[in-house]
């Protein structure tokens, strides 16, 4: 090998050094970026944070729109996520429009606990068009856990049959076959009367799809646990057992 084909190697070596480092530096530089809004919100307990974003008023009534356009497993997953974000899990991505909702809403939630210009203009971006996947990445580093990133698959009892439609329950009145009456509120409060008495309920979604509903028969009686099933928007059964769901209500 002769002493120009020495010097040409030389200079493609040089050349791919100088190339990879720049990849480094540009791959650090993401990196860096990535986890500047992670390190601006060390100490910040934003699972804690994010559990006040199912009961955001906008939130619920964005959710309702898109709620009912989803597939029943998009609705399963949806109702997981926010079942997860109300139980201090942080927020999980489902694929469907829901988790844009979710991005906003944590960005916004975030944005008054930072103070450097890079992690205000990243919460800026999410606020408006950012993926949830893209955020968490941003908090965590990268290390999203596998529970905070991945809906749950649990097993579904074999009395929930499908997801349950919010629009079927938020400011509906249901009635059972005795005269029960169940009136469902915004941020899973309620109203149960039966003739003249009346009682307050709070009620939730399981990860089964069933309701679950906590109050009691008379204001004086002692509390009770019951679950619904809503098998449509005119129909469900519920009891005091997931698994023994006898009596029937419907839409008056």
């Amino acid at each position: 090998m002769n002493s120009s084909h020495v010097t040409a190697l030389g200079c493609l070596q040089q050349r791919g050094i100088f190339f990879m480092l720049i990849a480094v530096l540009v791959g650090f530089g993401a990196a860096a970026e990535n986890q500047s809004l992670g390190k601006a919100l060390t100490g910040v307990d934003w699972k804690k944070l994010a559990k006040g974003i199912p009961d955001d008023s906008e939130f619920q009534s964005s959710v309702r729109g898109i709620f009912g356009s989803l597939t029943p497993e998009g609705q399963r997953k949806v109702t997981d996520a926010i079942n997860g974000l109300r139980e201090g899990r942080g927020p999980t991505v489902t694929g469907t429009p829901v988790d844009t909702l979710v991005a906003k809403k944590l960005a916004q939630a975030l944005a008054p606990l930072v103070f450097d210009p890079v992690s205000k203009n990243a919460l800026t971006s999410f606020e408006t068009n950012g993926s949830l996947s893209e955020l968490m990445d941003s908090i965590t580093g990268g290390k999203t856990s596998t529970t905070a990133t991945k809906p749950s698959t649990a097993a579904r009892p074999a009395n929930a049959k499908q997801a349950v439609d919010l629009a079927w329950i938020v400011d509906k009145t249901w009635v059972s076959d005795s005269g029960t009456k169940w009136a469902f509120g915004e941020k899973w409060a309620g109203e149960k009367a039966f003739g003249n008495n009346k009682s307050n309920f709070t009620w939730r979604v399981l990860r089964s799809g069933l309701v679950e509903v906590s109050g009691r028969d008379t204001a004086q009686s002692p509390p009770r646990t019951w679950y619904v099933q809503f098998q449509s928007e005119t129909e469900a059964s519920y009891g005091t057992s997931e698994k023994n769901l006898t009596n029937k209500m419907h839409q008056p």
